[in-house]
């Protein structure tokens, strides 16, 4: 049972860290388009 138990937090700390690791490659993403627009408008 408690094998199981730290398995399945283990599980849930990897999909938490992966959506983080997702999320701030996408908030990198979206600036550096921002980026390259102001860049271009000028």
């Amino acid at each position: 049972m408690i094998g199981y138990y730290s398995e399945s937090s283990m599980a849930k700390d990897t999909n938490l860290s992966l959506s983080m690791l997702l999320k701030t490659n996408t908030s990198l993403l979206i600036s550096k388009n921002q980026l390259t627009k102001i860049i271009r408008e000028r």
